[in-house]
């Protein structure tokens, strides 16, 4: 009854379930499971990436600020790389375990446990290629998926690998047939054409910025994409984790038990009562684990301090395992984004400042000459005589002319003798006494005027 005298529905979550009676009893067993050949292998390549990264980044800083790279950026690239994949192998899957008993199935993951009962489980088995792939589920959503390491189907990021899945497929025998088909590498597929659409804008992207000769802006794309990249996991771990941080503000740590097929909780006054849970629980077996759980209460549950509550109501539950992990993930995605902003912080250390421009020599001769100065150019000077005459002269001998010569004789002497030349007809004629007549005719057929001389 509650304070109010009217009674409560006691209404509780299913969350142990009987075997069922008519099957044949099943033997305990356990299998290991361990990351897949392609999560250890997307590992590494997240360290190649970014070792080829920082490499690009130290060379292309290099060529802009005048600076040889020496043995200090190689270790800042190695400590980097390693950095990185030490971080990332700490995030991803660790060990886990998938055991079974006359109850159920229950797979632990590092704390973090989801149990299937046999009365609610149905199973399927695909075999993609030559890799087995095994999943068990309930109505609830509780769902187990294992495969084999070598599956390119096994669902990246969780420890759900086994090397023989046989123990395990002879202890599912016997139950109802899963109709549901297993796709669980859709995610990951969804994961790759993501980061192949990005990495081919990535790659116009560059080729743009080159060809418009912006080369530090594409280094620079190409870093800041790298980075926001393979720290976008670690930042999306943030936000869940902070995300269900603020879902369990104000849990209570209470011991929780079975009662039929429902819970019950202990009240600080170590009274038990009904406990109806409004959240997912992964693990069906809770009630007989014997341990505490923290449970967020319902507002109004919480003010009527359990006295004559016919139930407690919880908006959210989370084991010590759950909440290990948790923390887990978040403190390792906290390192990891502290060491992206270390490194980058590293980096402008170890890359010396762009060198100043070196000042003038200075010289023992005292202050250097001044440049010379060119000379203006003069004014061409005027004609001489002499000039003129010879242009005149040139131009009264380029057409028929009267030209001088010497004819000298024995005991007499030199003396002048006029000569008619004709430079165009080939005409040399001298004008002496015997050809003086032959002269003044050629002179008169070529419309010269001048007299003879």
């Amino acid at each position: 009854m509650s304070s109010g005298g009217e009674p409560i529905e006691r209404e509780t979550s299913r969350f142990v379930m009987p075997p069922r009676s008519e099957e044949r009893p099943r033997a305990d067993g356990a299998i290991h499971l361990k990351p897949s050949f392609y999560t250890e292998l997307w590992w590494l390549a997240q360290a190649g990436i970014v070792a080829a990264t920082a490499t690009i980044v130290v060379l292309a800083l290099a060529v802009a600020r005048g600076f040889a790279p020496t043995s200090v950026h190689a270790a800042w690239i190695v400590v980097v790389a390693l950095g990185w994949l030490l971080v990332v192998r700490a995030r991803g899957p660790r060990s886990a375990r998938v055991r079974w008993d006359g109850w159920g199935v229950t797979l632990d993951e590092g704390g973090a446990r989801t149990a299937i009962a046999w009365a609610a489980a149905r199973w399927r088995s695909d075999a993609p290629g030559a890799a087995p792939v095994v999943r068990l589920r309930d109505d609830e959503g509780r769902e187990i998926a294992v495969a084999v390491p070598s599956c390119a189907d096994a669902p990246r990021g969780t420890p759900r690998c086994a090397d023989d899945l046989r123990p395990l497929l002879d202890a599912l025998r016997g139950l109802p047939h899963d109709p549901d088909a297993i796709d669980i590498g859709a995610s990951a597929r969804a994961g790759t054409g993501l980061a192949l659409g990005a990495a081919i804008v990535l790659a116009v992207a560059l080729v743009a910025a080159l060809q418009l000769g912006h080369r530090a802006l594409a280094i620079a794309t190409l870093a800041v994409t790298v980075v926001g990249a393979t720290s976008w996991s670690a930042l999306r771990d943030v936000l869940l984790a902070v995300q269900r941080s603020r879902a369990m503000r104000g849990a209570r740590s209470m011991r929780v038990e079975s009662e039929g097929r429902g819970l019950r909780a202990r009240l600080p006054d170590g009274t038990w009562t009904a406990l109806k849970v409004d959240a997912f629980v992964a693990d069906a077996r809770l009630g007989s684990r014997d341990e505490d759980v923290h449970l967020v209460l319902e507002a109004s549950t919480g003010a009527s301090g359990y006295r004559d509550a016919g139930q407690v109501v919880a908006r959210a539950i989370e084991t010590r395992g759950e909440r290990a992990a948790r923390r887990r993930r978040l403190a390792l995605a906290v390192l990891q984004l502290l060491g992206t902003a270390g490194s980058i912080a590293m980096l402008a250390v170890i890359v010396p400042a762009p060198r100043p421009p070196s000042p003038p020599l200075a010289s023992t001769l005292g202050p250097p000459p001044p440049p010379p100065r060119a000379r203006p150019i003069a004014p061409r000077p005027d004609e001489s005589a002499y000039e003129r005459e010879q242009r005149v002269e040139s131009w009264r001998i380029s057409g028929p002319h009267i030209s001088w010569t010497y004819d000298c004789e024995h005991a007499i002497g030199c003396y002048r003798v006029p000569v008619l030349v004709d430079r165009a007809h080939g005409l040399y004629l001298v004008c002496d006494v015997e050809h003086r007549a032959e002269c003044a005719a050629r002179m008169a057929a070529l419309g010269m005027t001048q007299p003879l001389p």
